[in-house]
C-alpha cells in the first residue's frame, strides 16, 4: 500500500489550470499523474462558487500538518499500576 503524500502547491495550480481548460476529473488525473480520487477530493474540498482555489487549499493543508500531534507512550504509562 502506498503512503499518502499531500499535494504540492505546484500540483494544486496544475490541477486548477487543467480544470479551467474543461477537462474531466479522470483526464486531470492522467495529465497530472495524481490518483483520480485525490483529484476528486481536492476539487470537492477546495473550491469556491466559481472555481478551485489552489493557494487556499495549500494553506489549509499546512494548517492541518501543524495541528497534528504525535501521541507518545511514556515508559511510566506503558505499564499501568495493577
Amino acid at each position: 500500500m502506498k503512503k499518502y503524500r499531500q499535494l504540492t502547491l505546484e500540483q494544486r495550480y496544475q490541477i486548477s489550470a487543467i480544470k479551467k481548460l474543461g477537462y474531466k476529473q479522470n483526464e486531470i488525473a492522467l495529465e497530472s499523474g495524481v490518483d483520480k480520487s485525490s483529484i476528486s477530493r481536492e476539487l470537492k474540498l477546495n473550491r469556491s462558487e466559481r472555481s478551485h482555489r489552489p493557494r487556499f487549499a495549500d494553506r489549509q493543508a499546512l494548517g492541518h500538518r501543524k495541528e497534528k500531534v504525535k501521541l507518545r507512550i511514556s515508559k511510566r504509562n506503558a505499564n499501568p499500576a495493577r
